[in-house]
Formats: structure tokens, C-alpha cells, sequence
């Protein structure tokens, strides 16, 4: 994203998204939030394939890709206050990462999502996600959970993953498809396309869906189209 595509464009969220899984769910964040707040967001996005997202009117794109550039670009942001980040909201769903732990330096609410296990538990040595960045609000699926496995009082709210992914919401997110299929499913995996073991299987497992599902229209990580 170029700074003029945001000259006029008033910042009051941020979201920093490492897997395909959470640019989807921090894009239908930020979606809903426009619509009922009128909020628009930055959505940065860190080492994920296969989406190359336009401008809305709700959020404007951060694309870091791999390589030299992207990782000189990373450095950049994890070393230095960028005016976007000033006491605006922050929406993270990994409290490890050098982007996002700068930006918590500068922001103005820390709001933790809800990604996965890591969430609720800690794993090889790792502490829980939450436990680097205190977050003032958290949106998890288990409320009950979460403050069991967190120190520190903050606004938990649950995350309705059934309203978020409704099919309304997936027919949104697949709108480059639109014109040409109707999807069922969205399979969301993790960026496994440099590590080859990993692609394989997750393969194999998107084989399996198909296999079991033969009459659904099924896309996959947007980088696998399975027509029944």
C-alpha cells in the first residue's frame, strides 16, 4: 500500500495478520465494524499467499511478501513508531511477532482474537498467547477458558465463528470466484507452500474433504479450486 492511498483515509484499527485464516477473519472484523461503527482499519499482512486484497471502503492493505524486500520491510516496522499506529486499536491475534509488539508500543487499545489453541493453552515452553501483550479486550470462543488461563482483568467477549463464516459472509470473501463459482466450503490452512511435507498433506486432507463432500464447490486456502 502506498502512503496516499491512506492520505485521506481516517485510521482507528489495525489488524496484523501472519496466516490466511486471520486476514479472513480480521477482514470480516473490520467489515462489520464499518457497517455498525462506521470504523475503517489497516490490515497488515505478514508472509501471506495467495491474497492479494484491493482497497475498501472499511480498510486499506499492508502487504509484507516474503523474501529480501519483505524482510527489510518487517524490520522497519518492528523497529520504528509509524504515525498509523499512534492510539489507534490494535486487533492481534499473535502477541510473538516484532510488528505487532512495536505497534502495541504506541497503540491505544489491545485487543486480543481468538486464533487457536494457542489461545488457551501453552505449548513446547511457550506461554499462552495473551501472556507477551496484555490486551484490554479479548474476542474468544471459550470465555470461561480463557480467563482461567489468563493473569490480568480484561473485557472478554465471544466470538461467534458461526455468524462470522456465515455463508453470506464466505460468499463475500470469495467474491473473485463469484462470477464463476458458488462455494460451499473455505478451507483456510496454514502457509505451508515452502515447506513441502506440510503442502502434501494438507493436500491429502482437501483430497479427503472433496472425497466426502463430492456434490460442494470447496476453495481451499485460494490456492486450490475443487469442482465437484
Amino acid at each position: 500500500m502506498k502512503q496516499e492511498n491512506i492520505k485521506n483515509f481516517w485510521v482507528e484499527a489495525i489488524y496484523v495478520c501472519l496466516t490466511s485464516f486471520q486476514y479472513v477473519v480480521a477482514d470480516l472484523m473490520a467489515r462489520e465494524n464499518h457497517r455498525k461503527n462506521r470504523v475503517k482499519a489497516i490490515i497488515i499482512l505478514k508472509y501471506v499467499s495467495g491474497v492479494t486484497p484491493a482497497d475498501t471502503e472499511y480498510a486499506r492493505y499492508i502487504t509484507i511478501s516474503k523474501g529480501k524486500l519483505g524482510k527489510l520491510k518487517t524490520l522497519w516496522f518492528s523497529l520504528r513508531p509509524v504515525f498509523w499506529w499512534y492510539n489507534r486499536d490494535l486487533y492481534f491475534f499473535n502477541d510473538r511477532d516484532p510488528i505487532t509488539k512495536n505497534i502495541a508500543k504506541w497503540c491505544g487499545k489491545r485487543i486480543l482474537v481468538e486464533e487457536g489453541l494457542g489461545t488457551y493453552f501453552a505449548t513446547s515452553g511457550i506461554d499462552v498467547i495473551g501472556s507477551g501483550i496484555l490486551p484490554d479486550e479479548a474476542y474468544v470462543g471459550y470465555p470461561e477458558l480463557y480467563q482461567r488461563t489468563h493473569q490480568g482483568k480484561c473485557k472478554v467477549n465471544k466470538i461467534m465463528y458461526a455468524s462470522l463464516f456465515s455463508k453470506d459472509n464466505i460468499r463475500a470473501y470469495v467474491r473473485d470466484f463469484s462470477y464463476r463459482f458458488s462455494c460451499d466450503i473455505l478451507l483456510l490452512g496454514q502457509t505451508t507452500d515452502t515447506t513441502p511435507e506440510y503442502r502434501k498433506c494438507e493436500n491429502q486432507f482437501l483430497m479427503e474433504v472433496t472425497r466426502r463432500f463430492p456434490d460442494k464447490m470447496i476453495i481451499g486456502d485460494l490456492d486450490f479450486i475443487f469442482a465437484p
